[in-house]
Parts: structure tokens; C-alpha cells; sequence
């Protein structure tokens, strides 16, 4: 298990997703301009973790996870 301590500055951001700065099967959670919390990309039916798609959020809506030749995550 990752007990890696995770950092994001949300104070100047909307409410919503965001890409993780280093992992694209993970995006980041900001609620309050407060809190981050680092959420990973449901699985494919490959059994592998999808990508988040960087500019889809941060709107809820739109925000998504799809297959890495569709997100187009270059790290």
C-alpha cells in the first residue's frame, strides 16, 4: 500500500476535477478550495486503470476517465 503523503492546492480552484500532476490513472477532487483528495480512474475491460482525460473537467459533468489512446496522457 502507497502511504505516500498527496499535496494539491485547491485554494484557487472551482470545486470539481482536476488532473493528478503525476499519475494519469488518478485525477484530483476539489471540494471547498480546500480539500484535494487524489481519486483513481475506475478499470477497462482489459482489467487495467483508465485515464483521466485532462481537459475534460473540472465540471462534474464532463469530467471522465477513457482508455489511454483517447485520453491522451503523456506521463
Amino acid at each position: 500500500m502507497d502511504t505516500t503523503e498527496f499535496h494539491f492546492d485547491c485554494s484557487d480552484k472551482a470545486d470539481g476535477n482536476y488532473p493528478h500532476p503525476t499519475k494519469c490513472t488518478h485525477y484530483v477532487a476539489c471540494v471547498a478550495h480546500a480539500h484535494a483528495y487524489e481519486m483513481p480512474c475506475a478499470m477497462g475491460h482489459n482489467g487495467e486503470l483508465l485515464h483521466y482525460v485532462q481537459n475534460s473537467g473540472p465540471d462534474p459533468v464532463t469530467s471522465r476517465c477513457d482508455y489511454p489512446e483517447v485520453a491522451g496522457c503523456m506521463y
